[in-house]
């Protein structure tokens, strides 16, 4: 949704060949050029939050295992988060 919500693969500590990716501080300097207020992380932590953190993002762990259903309370949380920083115009 532009200039409200971004999707991205997750950062990481490193970089790999076999799953490319960006570290925290590549995308920190793309997410501050673009006003990004909070990272929703889905997955399991790839990377230390607190580089985003120190910036002004704000990182939600809602973790699910890959390739599954989130359950509805991770739904629900999701969509409040959403509604949120949405509503911040």
């Amino acid at each position: 949704v532009p200039g409200r919500i971004i999707a991205c693969a997750s950062p990481s500590a490193t970089v790999s060949n076999q799953y490319p990716s960006k570290t925290p501080m590549q995308l920190l300097q793309i997410f501050l050029q673009i006003n990004v207020k909070a990272i929703v992380r889905l997955n399991e932590s790839l990377y230390d939050r607190t580089v985003f953190e120190r910036n002004g993002i704000q990182v939600f762990d809602l973790e699910f295992q890959d390739g599954s259903c989130p359950d509805s309370g991770t739904i629900d949380r999701f969509t409040r988060i959403m509604q949120h920083f949405y509503s911040l115009g």
